[in-house]
């Protein structure tokens, strides 16, 4: 969509809406118009070195070629204007202009320069969209930060990848009193550094409302992690950090639908390592942390206790707990190899009140580290090694101590029943299908934004039970050889929303959409139908316009078809 420039006069108001500008380092000049791909700039306002006479409108849109890339000569970008509401300025891509054979995300390259690579301050109404932000830092540890964003309101950093290989990826922090409104993190690949984000509140009475952490894939952290250096993924303290710091704090904070994963251990030395894939130290109240997915992994002769814990909590004394945490898969790589998915560290500094519920816990040596007795803990899946946990600081031992104590009456310590040690879908035998409380009052899909089923019982874990994650026979072209029939498993066609598919018997069937580079995306459809031709509507109205993969999953078969969406 291209925005243009307007003015009228309505009841003594002006409305301005902002343009379009492309920018392309390697053909552009910042002596075009910048208002068309023919005639780019090479650089955008804000980056080193723009000098483009440039008028800003609230709204304005920078468009990156696909890829391109900008060296470290033309960075850092500050964020230099704010856009306003229903005119947010934006930082994107156009999937159909690039370089190249294929298209790619536009790159910044800090080159290991050792700055902060982007930065705002004192912004609103800000996209930040599909770009490549990479190597702010050094190779070895060091104390860049390579995203700081202070005293917004209003910003979105979404579908981006970070890897800036340096000490800390994303820094959001206020520095003045006052209120702070929405600040949102999703769909993004975060990787080498040793935090991929920090939100710190750090002035009196500054208070940061609805922040959203959401579908990012967090993951490797080794290159950073060396020497006394300790990395933590999802981080939230006040500053300073102390009891009388309670007037600062988030409110509606939410964490859910994440992925951590990949290499935790350290590359060199033995003084660091991780804390914690999530580190709440503040005096946030009732966060939210659910369908998220805990299973990092380690390499080399580290020992397997490479966290404190994957979530760890240490609350002001004056404000805090009453965190709901609901739904995560949580796996250790080694059998008895991490000491607590959950820790509540610090008993000068309790988290009070938890609610826990519907999680599965894998392999660990034991799950909890609870040194408060408020908690209401239920409905969860406990398959752990050599002891349940703490639970006022003091080991309970057996699973049936623990229910013994009023906890997890309706929950069981059995093998969850996973697909596979790295497939942490669930399998068709698994027993933790459909044995959770109802919590359709907080969300209702899982992970991949598959329905959970409510009335029926959520099934434990991120990952609600789907025939999608089942292991299939997969095939080309339109014939399953294994089952023989009058109407083979196959897509027909996909026109306006509609799906006309095939099956071969009597089936359940599970329709989904993908990008092309396999993340599953929102439309979905499911039923059981008969052998024969079938009709199925789908919602496409949340997918932007582009090209996609439509994939149809049966007990026994999947098939997949390309398909694009035109708006």
């Amino acid at each position: 969509m291209f925005y243009h420039f307007t003015s009228f006069l309505l009841i003594m108001s002006v409305f301005v809406f902002g343009n379009t500008y492309f920018i392309d380092y390697v053909s552009g000049s910042d002596t075009n118009p910048g208002t068309s791909q023919s005639a780019p700039w090479k650089r955008c306002p804000g980056m080193n070195g723009f000098s483009a006479a440039y008028f800003h409108a609230a709204g304005d849109v920078f468009v990156f070629k696909g890829g391109v890339t900008w060296p470290a000569a033309a960075l850092p970008l500050t964020i230099a204007y704010n856009g306003s509401v229903e005119n947010t300025d934006t930082y994107t891509t156009d999937h159909a202009w690039y370089s190249g054979a294929d298209w790619t995300q536009p790159a910044f390259d800090g080159e290991l320069f050792e700055k902060t690579l982007v930065s705002a301050s004192d912004k609103s109404h800000v996209l930040i969209n599909d770009l490549r932000l990479i190597n702010a830092g050094a190779l070895t540890a060091n104390g860049v930060i390579g995203f700081k964003f202070i005293n917004c309101s209003y910003f979105e950093l979404s579908n981006n990848t970070f890897a800036p290989e340096s000490w800390g990826c994303l820094y959001v922090s206020t520095e003045r009193t006052g209120d702070y409104n929405t600040f949102l993190v999703h769909h993004n690949d975060i990787s080498r550094c040793a935090f991929a984000m920090r939100f710190v509140p750090a002035a009196p009475a500054s208070i940061m409302y609805n922040v959203q952490v959401y579908n990012n894939t967090i993951h490797d952290f080794h290159s950073q992690l060396s020497g006394a250096v300790h990395g933590d993924g999802i981080q939230h303290y006040c500053s300073p950090d102390n009891a009388a710091s309670y007037d600062r704090y988030i409110e509606g904070f939410k964490i859910f639908n994440n992925h951590f994963s990949g290499d935790f251990s350290q590359v060199a030395g033995s003084g660091g390592a991780m804390t914690a894939l999530i580190y709440l130290s503040g005096s946030s109240k009732g966060v939210q942390i659910y369908n998220n997915v805990f299973a990092p992994q380690y390499s080399g002769s580290q020992s397997p206790n490479f966290f404190e814990s994957f979530i760890s909590l240490r609350d002001n004394p004056n404000r805090g707990g009453h965190h709901k945490i609901y739904n995560n898969t949580f796996r250790t790589p080694v059998s008895g190899g991490q000491a607590a998915a959950i820790l509540e560290d610090d008993t000068r500094y309790p988290s009070p009140f938890l609610d826990v519920k519907n999680n599965i816990f894998s392999n660990f040596n034991w799950p909890f580290d609870l040194r408060s007795t408020s908690h209401t803990i239920d409905y969860n899946d406990e398959h752990f090694v050599s002891d349940i946990g703490k639970w006022a600081g003091s080991f309970v031992g057996s699973f049936s101590n623990w229910v013994a104590l009023g906890l997890d009456r309706n929950g069981h310590s059995e093998d969850p029943g996973f697909v596979s040690s790295t497939n942490l879908h669930l399998s068709q035998t698994s027993p933790c299908i459909g044995q959770g409380a109802d919590l359709s009052d907080h969300f209702t899909t899982d992970i991949e934004g598959n329905a959970r089923s409510g009335s029926e019982g959520f099934s434990l874990g991120a990952y609600d039970f789907d025939l999608d994650s089942q292991p299939t026979t997969a095939v080309q072209g339109t014939l399953l050889p294994t089952v023989p029939g009058l109407f083979p498993l196959n897509i027909r066609s996909y026109q306006n929303g509609a799906a006309r598919i095939s099956l071969p018997y009597f089936t359940q069937y599970q329709l989904a959409v993908y990008a092309i580079n396999g993340q599953r995306m929102g439309p979905s459809a499911r039923g059981v139908a008969g052998a024969g031709l079938h009709v199925v509507s789908m919602n496409k109205t949340r997918l932007p316009q582009g090209v996609y993969m439509l994939r149809l999953a049966i007990q026994g078969g999947v098939v997949s078809k390309k398909i694009c969406v035109v708006k």
